[in-house]
């Protein structure tokens, strides 16, 4: 894998809010996350709340198989034969494009499904393609991915939520955190021109820990302590002297706990031991 001698653990999990519980309303997150003896791929997604986006659930759930899958995809190439810096540049855009494009498509497929259910809806049409349609909104969901190979790590971003690695004791976020003030709307995937903010970056460097966490798990830190020392840093603490079987166990419950404020939440990680075999 990413390092010699140092096999992947990973865990992935979604926890629905308590507003989402009391309501008997499904979880609006997503999350997943694949290793095979090359690499590991991350995914979650957040669906919307807000009263428009009324299958962000769906919209969550497919943005995040799609995304395992593109993921899996990119990665075995970047195994297979590592690419120049402008090959890597051109398979990270195709990357963004195969991703709004094949979570149209099946989008479409679930809304045609939906409407073949309810005559009060409008039919698709039965040649169902990957371009963008305003009808898609109901769907919206921000999403974060991560393919880890041996040749570095690629990192995707549309919307809030957060990426993390560490090192030792130390995590430290991918991009910047977001602007929690309210005023800007996230990014989502039912965007027409969501390709163009689809943050994308690789990382040459091996870490330790990957992370992926939705908002609803660092909106816990608005202030200090940060997201990245109380949660981060203390998840590399706890791996470091509990283990990976033990904190994977208690993943849930620790969502669990964060997702009694009224969010969802939801995490997906890999975990390289040190020295592990």
């Amino acid at each position: 894998m990413t390092s010699p001698g140092r096999q992947p653990r990973i865990a992935a999990a979604s926890v629905p809010g308590c507003q989402h519980v009391l309501n008997a309303a499904p979880c609006q997150d997503a999350s997943a996350a694949r290793a095979t003896g090359d690499f590991v791929v991350l995914a979650v997604a957040d669906g919307h709340g807000d009263a428009a986006y009324t299958r962000s659930d769906e919209g969550a759930r497919i943005a995040v198989t799609v995304a395992i899958e593109a993921l899996s995809a990119l990665a075995t190439r970047l195994v297979s034969s590592p690419p120049t810096p402008t090959e890597l540049d051109e398979l990270m855009q195709t990357l963004k494009r195969n991703l709004a494009f094949e979570w149209n498509r099946r989008v479409k497929f679930h809304a045609r499904m939906v409407a073949d259910r309810d005559e009060t809806s409008i039919l698709w049409p039965l040649g169902i393609k990957g371009d963008w349609d305003e009808r898609l909104k109901p769907y919206g969901c921000t999403l974060l991915g991560a393919a880890i190979t041996p040749v570095g790590t690629l990192w995707l971003q549309l919307g809030d939520g957060d990426l993390l690695f560490a090192d030792g004791a130390e995590a430290k976020r991918v991009n910047a955190a977001a602007d929690k003030s309210g005023s800007q709307a996230t990014f989502s995937m039912s965007m027409r021109d969501c390709v163009e903010h689809m943050k994308v970056s690789f990382d040459a460097q091996p870490h330790e820990l990957y992370l992926l966490a939705t908002d609803g798990v660092s909106d816990q830190y608005d202030v200090e302590p940060s997201f990245e020392d109380e949660w981060g840093t203390g998840l590399v603490k706890r791996l470091g002297a509990q283990g990976w079987v033990e904190t994977a166990m208690r993943l849930p419950r620790d969502l669990g706990t964060m997702a009694r404020d009224g969010d969802d939440c939801s995490v997906a990680m890999a975990w390289f031991e040190p020295g592990g075999a």
